[in-house]
């Protein structure tokens, strides 16, 4: 198989087909013969290196390289600096996020839900109807432990019960908002958000006990499980490649 190959695999995993997208090639020969593939969120110079020890033929990033969505580089130190990673790790490396979020159901939010274990009717995208309501701190606790993560944000009302559910993992800006303007009470959440935009808004939320409430996960967090969905999926079906999943981590030291 070939680099392009597998990407147009991944692609098709999606219900949709995205066009333009930025899942794309975005170093490397596309024809190269690929045996060794590694998965990530992001590919860090970290997860270059390791990469590299494992062989990897080809990476696959949700995420984007060069900190701009479509890739678009732009000279800097350390924009040069990780052109020079990219190229001593010498795999192609390409993103896969468009699809992976128009896959039916959502990849990222549903391996959310199978590692949380949450039960209920879910649309396939956003929404989600939980079997029985449950409070946001309940939720968060659930989550924390899950995930073994070393803490959950949450902003609003957190002692009100809720079983509406929307999944906005990653970075969904106003959508964090929108989300509760019709007033019905949603537990809303989410990977990062604008603390002086979608922070404020639901920190007022909560102090004028308005219902709703946000529960951040950190943007790493909240999607990279659906990255490692992927990374089962293609190796089940295709168990002649060697594929790992190589962890980026969150943003930043907890101290």
């Amino acid at each position: 198989m070939t680099a392009i190959e597998l990407l147009n695999t991944l692609k098709s995993y999606s219900a949709l087909k995205v066009d333009p997208t930025v899942d794309t090639i975005k170093y490397g020969n596309p024809d190269r013969e690929v045996k060794n593939i590694a998965f990530c969120l992001t590919a860090t110079p970290e997860v270059l290196k390791e990469a590299k020890a494992f062989g990897a033929d080809a990476i696959v990033t949700h995420e984007p390289t060069y900190y701009d969505h479509f890739d678009n580089y732009v000279s800097n130190t350390v924009t040069e600096l990780k052109k020079a990673a990219v190229e001593d790790c010498g795999a192609v490396i390409m993103r896969y996020h468009d699809h992976l979020h128009r896959s039916n159901p959502d990849f990222v939010n549903q391996a959310f839900i199978d590692l949380v274990g949450l039960k209920g009717d879910y649309d396939g995208q956003k929404k989600m109807t939980l079997s029985s309501p449950v409070s946001p701190l309940e939720l968060a606790d659930r989550i924390k432990h899950a995930m073994a993560a070393p803490y959950v944000r949450l902003i609003g009302n957190t002692r009100m019960f809720s079983d509406k559910i929307s999944l906005l993992l990653g970075a969904c800006g106003d959508w964090n908002q929108d989300a509760v303007l019709n007033g019905d009470g949603e537990i809303v959440i989410t990977g990062e958000i604008s603390e002086w935009r979608t922070g404020e808004y639901f920190r007022d939320m909560g102090q004028f006990g308005v219902r709703g409430c946000l529960v951040i996960l950190g943007h790493a967090a909240s999607e990279k499980y659906g990255m490692m969905a992927v990374c089962d999926r293609f190796a089940s079906e295709h168990p002649e490649f060697n594929c790992r999943y190589i962890e980026s981590g969150d943003i930043g030291l907890v101290i």
